[in-house]
C-alpha cells in the first residue's frame, strides 16, 4: 500500500467515524436574549390577588403594589393568637367573605395554592384555605385549587401557632404563594 492510499483511507475513516460520532450537534450554548416583562401590583397581575374590605386584616400596599396582612389583634382587646393553636380567619371582623380575593387572569388554567416554609423555625406557619370548598391550600399535602381563565375564589388565612411561644413582639411570616400552570 503506497502513502497516499493510506492517508486517503485513513481520512475516510475519521470522516465516517465522524458521521458515527458527531451529528453536528453542540454541547454547550448560550446566547443573550432582551425579554420584555411587564410587572404588574397584586390587584393587575395574571395570579390576582385582592384583599377584601374593610381593610383592617389585609390591606392593599399602593406604594409597592403588593397585599399585606396583619393579625395582631390592633383592633380589639385581644392581642393576637394563642401559642400552641390553629387559627382561622374566614375574613375581616365579622364577615366570612374571606381575606383575600384569588383569581386567575392568565389564559391559561393554573393550579394554585401555598407553600410551607422551608426551613424549621419557631415562627407560626401560614397558609391559605378556599372558604367555599374548606380546603387548606396546602401545596405539600395534597391541598390546590384549579383555577380555569377568569376564576375567582375567596381565600381564608389558617396559622398553626403550635409548638410557638407567645412573645411581645410581633412575628414577621412570609406565605409563598403559587399560581402553577397545567402545562409545566
Amino acid at each position: 500500500m503506497n502513502r497516499r492510499s493510506l492517508i486517503a483511507g485513513m481520512g475516510s475513516l475519521v470522516g465516517v467515524g465522524g458521521l458515527a460520532l458527531g451529528t453536528g450537534a453542540f454541547s454547550f450554548a448560550q446566547t443573550d436574549r432582551d425579554i420584555t416583562v411587564e410587572v404588574k401590583n397584586d390587584r393587575e397581575a395574571q395570579l390576582v390577588l385582592d384583599p377584601r374590605q374593610p381593610l383592617s386584616r389585609s390591606s392593599f400596599d399602593s406604594d409597592s403594589g403588593v397585599v399585606k396582612f396583619s393579625i395582631t389583634g390592633q383592633d380589639s382587646d385581644a392581642d393576637g393568637i394563642n401559642p400552641n393553636s390553629v387559627t382561622r380567619f374566614d375574613g375581616e371582623a365579622g364577615t366570612n367573605d374571606g381575606l383575600l380575593g384569588v383569581g386567575n387572569e392568565s389564559p391559561e388554567t393554573i393550579e394554585f395554592f401555598t407553600r410551607r416554609p422551608t426551613e424549621d423555625d419557631d415562627r407560626p406557619v401560614a397558609l391559605f384555605y378556599d372558604l367555599d370548598e374548606g380546603v387548606l391550600l396546602d401545596g405539600e399535602n395534597g391541598g390546590t385549587k384549579t383555577l380555569e381563565p377568569g376564576d375567582f375564589f375567596n381565600a381564608g388565612l389558617w396559622i398553626d401557632a403550635r409548638g410557638v411561644e407567645s412573645r411581645d413582639e410581633l412575628y414577621t411570616v412570609a406565605v409563598t404563594i403559587v399560581g402553577e400552570s397545567e402545562s409545566n
